[in-house]
């Protein structure tokens, strides 16, 4: 039997990783899988990266080198599908692309394909803004929310208590709202971390969830 063989690139950070592998496993619990034979065969790589902090990412050059590491290490596991769960590292997914014959599949591209002809928004960190992950013409916290969203970010990252938990689903809910309240339709949640503390709004868009879809097909 054949079946796709997954890669996931982590470690930026390592929370929104293991977020993002179980967010793939409760998909494919949603599409049938029971069994542990019904799952397909995932490898997952934490990079304890050098290159990242809560405000984005601080050396693409430094993250370039880490992940095209990480892809060539992955090329032993021979990986059908490759996804690099980190959205500020998707502004050099072609120079990723080149070093595989896998399939790097996008999160950026995959929000942004559920976002066609309505009027978004994007929560997302800092370098992922100022470095056009996605297009400067979405709509966008001010400053003193962007302020807010990275801490959202660090608490993901160094981990919580249920209060800090509950306080960052506020933030986000808050957040979404504002955003919605300028126009948009739909809000992208583009940084790995942010789910973690989703809260329950129709207009959320979890960019990573979109790019599971697409890799399962």
């Amino acid at each position: 039997e054949t079946r796709v063989k997954i890669g996931i690139i982590a470690g930026m950070g390592a929370a929104a990783g293991a977020h993002f592998y179980g967010a793939l496993i409760r998909e494919c619990q949603r599409r049938g899988c029971a069994s542990d034979f019904d799952f397909p065969e995932i490898f997952l790589h934490n990079i304890p990266s050098r290159a990242t902090t809560p405000k984005g990412v601080e050396s693409y050059g430094t993250l370039r080198s880490e992940i095209g590491r990480a892809i060539q290490q992955m090329s032993r596991f021979e990986p059908d599908k490759i996804i690099i769960a980190c959205n500020s590292a998707h502004k050099d997914i072609s120079l990723f692309r080149d070093l595989t014959t896998a399939e790097i599949v996008s999160l950026p591209e995959s929000a942004l394909k559920r976002c066609k002809g309505r009027k978004y928004g994007v929560l997302c960190s800092n370098s992922s803004r100022l470095d056009k992950v996605y297009p400067s013409s979405a709509l966008y916290p001010g400053d003193a929310d962007q302020v807010k969203i990275t801490s959202v970010i660090e608490t993901a990252m160094r981990g919580h208590s249920p209060s800090e938990a509950a306080q960052s689903t506020l933030i986000l809910t808050a957040a979404v709202k504002s955003l919605t309240a300028r126009g948009a339709e739909r809000v992208i949640l583009g940084c790995t971390e942010l789910p973690i503390f989703a809260p329950a709004h129709e207009a959320i868009i979890d960019a990573g969830l979109c790019a599971i879809e697409d890799m399962l097909g």
